[in-house]
């Protein structure tokens, strides 16, 4: 199994941030890829994303090209947390913010 490390360094390729619309102005959706240490494209992870101060969270999964996008976040401090078979789970914390872009 690999060390959650590794998966932490490669688990997100680049994660875009950006408000959707002038009608959701603080509304945030967080583009995400993720890969394995070789780059090779991992499906079907499960990415959960938890608000820390409301402890709301979203869960999706990557698609057969590694590709997950979560819709209508708020400002704030957040976990992601991605796991998959094989792999060690991953965590990461993040702020999200209108208007920013992350790489990881």
């Amino acid at each position: 199994m690999k060390t959650a490390l590794q998966i932490l360094f490669f688990f997100i390729t680049s994660a875009f941030l950006f408000s959707l619309s002038a009608a959701a102005q603080n509304q945030i959706q967080l583009i995400g890829n993720v890969t394995d240490q070789t780059k090779d494209v991992l499906p079907n992870v499960t990415i959960k994303i938890q608000n820390v101060a409301s402890n709301k969270e979203v869960i999706t999964q990557t698609d057969r090209t590694g590709n997950y996008a979560i819709n209508n976040l708020s400002p704030g401090n957040y976990r992601l947390t991605a796991s998959v078979r094989g792999f060690a789970t991953a965590t990461a914390a993040l702020t999200l913010s209108i208007n920013t872009t992350q790489n990881f």
